[in-house]
């Protein structure tokens, strides 16, 4: 089962309330919020005049938003909780937003369950520090992964392999200027793999494969990337040309 971080509604509300936590201006252990009913996304306005600004936005349908508030409690083991308050009972959430709440609340609370330090804000980066590791566990589990290979290293173990034969690996320091460049422009954790393959006249080389909670994409030189077409990792590997994983008794 997917976990629900992998959604992009549950990073997105997390990634908020991170950032309103990291205010210095926030003081207490309440905040308000605002849910969008259908999407169950919250929206967070840092002052009187934000929220009136997104209200009177033209021509552009407003969300049905329930007010609520969040309780923060620290225990005596430093552990974090967090609780949903509702405010505002004659307004009701769709089934969906409510599948976003509980799943949002229980990746707040089972971070803050592990947490130590009695810091909301700590326990909120955890989760995301979560999230991008589960990124990687996806592709991790293929047959074909091969780690921390090197181009060269990579290249070798395909000499002589048919077309379409493929590995998968992480990337090299190109790879990761990539991954923090699209970074920049992504409200959500983004991570970059490579593909090595067999083309079709035998020459070796290599796609970039970018993941991000709510697909895959394959890198084109675009930083302004916004179409992730490609819902699971076979699809994807698929599309750049693979078609059989290096066999795995071949290791570097």
């Amino acid at each position: 089962m997917k976990h629900s971080m992998h959604n992009p509604s549950v990073w997105h509300n997390i990634n908020r309330l991170h950032d309103h936590l990291a205010d210095p201006h926030f003081k207490g252990n309440k905040i308000s919020i605002m849910i969008d009913c259908s999407s169950g996304e919250f929206n967070i306005p840092r002052t009187i005049g934000e929220l009136e600004s997104k209200i009177q936005l033209p021509k552009e349908p407003l969300p049905q938003l329930k007010h609520a508030e969040l309780t923060i409690s620290v225990g005596d083991k430093g552990t974090i909780s967090f609780e949903w308050v509702d405010t505002d009972k004659e307004i009701h959430l769709t089934e969906k937003a409510a599948l976003i709440l509980r799943s949002t609340l229980d990746e707040m609370n089972r971070c803050g369950g592990e947490t130590k330090s009695g810091s909301p804000h700590e326990a909120l980066s955890q989760c995301m520090s979560s999230m991008k590791r589960e990124l990687s566990s996806e592709i991790a589990e293929q047959s074909a992964w091969r780690g921390d290979l090197k181009r060269m290293a990579a290249e070798k173990l395909l000499l002589k392999s048919s077309s379409g034969t493929y590995l998968l690996r992480n990337g090299d320091e190109c790879t990761s200027e990539i991954e923090e460049n699209l970074a920049k422009h992504d409200p959500f954790p983004v991570r970059c793999f490579v593909m090595t393959v067999v083309g079709k006249s035998e020459n070796i080389y290599d796609r970039v494969l970018i993941q991000r909670p709510n697909g895959w994409a394959i890198y084109n030189d675009d930083l302004e990337l916004s179409d992730y077409f490609f819902k699971n990792l076979s699809e994807i590997i698929s599309q750049a040309g693979g078609k059989t994983p290096l066999e795995s008794g071949r290791a570097a």
